[in-house]
């Protein structure tokens, strides 16, 4: 469901799409980005939702921590977000899958 990562230095965007070969994005009334982003504060991280692919409904993360985040607050970050997307993965309509662990970094589809 991740359709692609931007990012530079500690601020990165996550697009999610339905179909990771289109691009198509998830209906918006799905609202995955806000499962996530809610899913996350449950667990006191905090990152924000967005619209992306050219604002035609796609759901976006936006993930910036503060610069004096620590490598093992950066390891909790990402192994929430992992959690997370599993979890969200699962609650899709027609999405029965389990999520696998991958790097967050630049260019990571």
């Amino acid at each position: 469901m991740i359709g692609e990562v931007r990012g530079k230095g500690l601020l990165f965007g996550i697009e999610l799409v339905a179909d990771r070969k289109s691009r198509a994005p998830f209906d918006r009334a799905l609202e995955v980005a806000r499962q996530v982003v809610d899913r996350m504060r449950a667990r006191n991280i905090i990152i924000t939702a967005g619209i992306s692919s050219g604002g035609f409904g796609g759901d976006q993360l936006q993930i910036s921590p503060p610069f004096i985040i620590s490598e093992a607050e950066i390891d909790e970050l990402v192994g929430a977000l992992d959690e997370v997307l599993g979890e969200v993965a699962r609650w899709l309509p027609g999405r029965p899958r389990l999520a696998t662990r991958r790097s967050i970094s630049p260019g990571t589809p």
